[in-house]
């Protein structure tokens, strides 16, 4: 009886989209005339993101994990609302260039070392398009020009 060889395996997914994400991050007790809350402050982000493969992209996909003490549990928080020049809901990818916008969050005052951490993904079932961002992408500062 013959063997069969095997099936190759199939490593990353097709649909697998592929996103840079850069960020310069700020921070202020006042902005644009808001005041942060007591014991807040807000956390300004210059950000770009581009993919290798054609995705959608919006205010929708940012979020920022946080810790207040080393041995809390990470906390989330999504933007209020756009500084600067608005954030685009677009297609990303080949062709298109990337996205470039200012986030504004309002955090506490003081974090644990290494935070906050500026974080892109939307889950799954929520992604419009043939091509998928399967994994949370950590930004990386960088020049977001």
């Amino acid at each position: 009886m013959a063997t069969m060889p095997p099936s190759p395996t199939m490593i990353g997914n097709s649909d697998e989209a592929h996103v840079d994400f850069n960020y310069q991050l700020g921070t202020s007790y006042e902005y644009d005339g808001l005041k942060a809350s007591p014991g807040h402050k807000f956390y300004m982000l210059q950000v770009k993101v581009s993919s290798d493969k054609p995705v959608q992209t919006s205010l929708d996909w940012f979020w920022m994990e946080y810790k207040v003490n080393e041995t809390d549990s990470v906390q989330v928080r999504q933007p209020f609302t756009t500084y600067m020049f608005k954030y685009p809901t677009m297609v990303i990818g080949p062709g298109t260039g990337a996205a470039r916008g200012g986030l504004l969050f309002e955090l506490p005052d003081k974090l644990a070392d290494g935070y906050p951490k500026p974080c892109y993904y939307m889950p799954l079932e929520e992604q419009q398009g043939q091509y998928k961002v399967y994994d949370k992408v950590y930004g990386k500062v960088e020049d977001v020009q």
